[in-house]
């Protein structure tokens, strides 16, 4: 059996754990491709947009910079 990193033992686990604490666009790719996902510029920007609305991250002060938030920090 194949050691698959993005299932946890209570299901999958959350793309955004996987994600420094500043993170860009870029970072967000190598985590989709993992769990065989589209990836590339629109896809990275959909899935940010998805954390930001679900205030798992915010804009940092450098441009295309994202920063976790607490919420996204403390996910189980």
């Amino acid at each position: 059996e194949e050691d698959n990193a993005c299932i946890g033992r209570r299901g999958p686990v959350n793309m955004v754990k996987e994600m420094p604490h500043t993170f860009t666009y870029a970072d967000v790719d190598p985590a989709r491709a993992r769990r065989g996902m589209p990836t590339g510029g629109r896809y990275a920007a959909e899935q940010v947009r998805k954390w930001r609305d679900r205030g798992y991250c915010v804009r940092g002060e450098q441009p295309g910079t994202w920063v976790k938030t607490e919420k996204g920090e403390n996910l189980k």
